[in-house]
């Protein structure tokens, strides 16, 4: 009787789902998450694609679905969207591996890369990351190991256009599986465009109509900034980068390109397009203003695919050092993983109290002013501003705005120093705190 699933697929499915679902069940909101969460609470309860009272300015794709996971599980269900597609990206991850590499190897890579930081991170948060992420190995997996069919190329299409329409640059991300889809199905690729182009229409439509350009970004501003920061890319990324994707993967997938451009050369062994998924997001984050290690998912994922591949192709007595340096490098994923995964789940918890203190003690005209703005208007469903830059600015800009209460919290990194200072003239009529954080809230006139 032929297995219907395999059972290290299903192990995997298991341990990832219990992981993931279980950290996203308690982790605080974060900046991004507020944004996104908002746009999907008012799309399913008012029907308007809209954040802090204007029309939302982020591709739709994250928000509907949290839209939906809003409607089937209740108020909750906006923590659940990272890691149901986290889920799906880590087996998609290991499909792919297995493809190319022997089970055990693939098994070990996949739940390294599992255990890294910065994807238990964009797993259990509300983000755009994990999306994108999974929807570019699911088109890879379309690509792999569908056969060629209608439903293939539509279906491929329409994965990059659902990422695409999660984040612009999913395209950068996807590009090496773009290139190699269609000089692999020449005119009949005409149909993945077709379905990119269906899916993404109402969106760019929508935002013609209503911001006056195709593609509205609230990010756009950051294009001007190409290039800033050098030193962050080398002083932080890319240490940060041969951290979490662990020496050892670094050393094997690197290891692998070298003997393959040895035994094959160089124009052959770059055809290979998961070398480009693993070098593109590390180029492109040094020009971009924004440099995040999030950004840098699908190279993570290509690190574990090449080193699974050179751990499988070594001669046995090697392979088997190989694979032990695995499980010493898995253990070691691991317990950092969960370490700082555990200290960063709790971080901005206390903001969801705040929020909804504020929901039901405060008049629904009332304005907040709040570093954390996103969150707090998620959870009080009030208007929300951040401080001003300038601190001469502040008492202006209070009676400007109609500010009737000042949310500080110790979360956010980017509330202006003096900000401290200048709230304690108001009363403070809500105080929230533990071992991780605290918030306060004061009173500035009406609410």
């Amino acid at each position: 009787m032929r297995r219907v699933v395999d059972p290290s697929t299903l192990s995997l499915l298991i341990l990832t789902s219990a992981l993931l679902f279980s950290f996203s069940s308690f982790t605080g909101l974060i900046y991004d998450g507020g944004l996104y969460a908002s746009l999907g609470y008012w799309l399913k309860e008012k029907g308007e694609y809209s954040f802090n009272f204007t029309p939302g300015d982020v591709p739709p794709f994250l928000p509907v679905m949290i839209a939906f996971s809003l409607f089937i599980l209740g108020g909750q269900g906006y923590r659940y969207v990272s890691p149901f597609f986290s889920v799906l990206g880590i087996i998609a991850l290991y499909l792919l591996v297995k493809e190319r590499a022997n089970r055990e190897e693939a098994l070990l890579c996949t739940l390294i890369f599992l255990f890294n930081p910065v994807f238990l991170e964009i797993g259990t948060n509300v983000t755009a990351d994990s999306v994108i992420f999974s929807l570019t190995l699911l088109a890879a997996l379309t690509m792999y190991k569908l056969r060629d069919s209608f439903f293939k190329h539509v279906l491929f299409g329409s994965l990059i256009s659902c990422a695409f329409l999660t984040k612009y640059n999913a395209l950068l991300f996807a590009s090496p599986f773009l290139v190699s889809y269609a000089s692999k199905n020449g005119r009949r690729s005409v149909l993945s465009l077709l379905s990119f182009i269906i899916i993404a229409l109402p969106w760019v439509l929508w935002s013609q109509t209503v911001w006056g350009t195709p593609l509205k970004s609230h990010s756009a501003y950051l294009l001007r900034y190409i290039l800033a920061e050098p030193e962050k890319y080398v002083k932080v990324i890319i240490p940060r980068f041969i951290e979490y994707v662990s020496p050892t993967l670094l050393l094997f997938s690197l290891t692998n390109v070298i003997v393959r451009v040895s035994e094959n050369g160089l124009k052959e062994t770059f055809r290979d397009e998961w070398i480009y998924v693993f070098l593109i997001p590390i180029a492109a984050v040094s020009f971009w203003k924004d440099k995040e290690i999030r950004y840098l998912m699908t190279s993570f994922a290509a690190a574990s695919l090449l080193s699974a591949v050179f751990i499988s192709r070594i001669p046995q007595a090697y392979r088997k050092i190989g694979m032990l340096a695995l499980l010493l490098t898995l253990f070691t994923q691991a317990w950092i993983g969960l370490r700082i995964t555990w200290g960063c789940a709790h971080s901005f918890v206390l903001l969801e109290e705040a929020g909804k203190w504020l929901k039901n003690n405060s008049k629904p005209c009332s304005i907040v002013l709040t570093q954390s703005y996103r969150q707090i208007h998620f959870y009080s469903h009030r208007k929300t501003y951040q401080f001003p830059r300038n601190m001469e600015r502040i008492e202006r800009f209070i009676e400007e705005k109609n500010v009737s209460y000042i949310v500080i919290d110790s979360y956010e990194k980017t509330t202006p120093p003096w900000a401290y200072e200048k709230v304690q003239k108001y009363p403070l009529i809500a105080f929230f705190k533990d071992e991780y954080g605290e918030v306060k809230i004061y009173k500035v006139k009406g609410g």
